[in-house]
C-alpha cells in the first residue's frame, strides 16, 4: 500500500512538472512571436520613416 502510494504520488508530480513545462514553452514561444513580430514592425517603420 505504502509503495503504491509512493507511485501515484510521483506519478502526479510528473504530471504536473511535465504540463508546467508545456505551459512554460507555449508562454515562450508566444513570447518569442511577439518580439520577433515587434523588431519587424519597427524595421518596416524605420525603412518607410528613412
Amino acid at each position: 500500500m505504502n509503495l503504491r502510494i509512493k507511485l501515484n504520488l510521483f506519478i502526479s508530480l510528473l504530471f504536473s512538472l511535465f504540463s508546467f513545462f508545456f505551459c512554460f514553452s507555449l508562454f515562450f514561444s508566444y513570447l518569442l512571436s511577439l518580439i520577433s513580430f515587434y523588431i519587424e514592425y519597427l524595421k518596416n517603420n524605420v525603412k518607410s520613416k528613412f
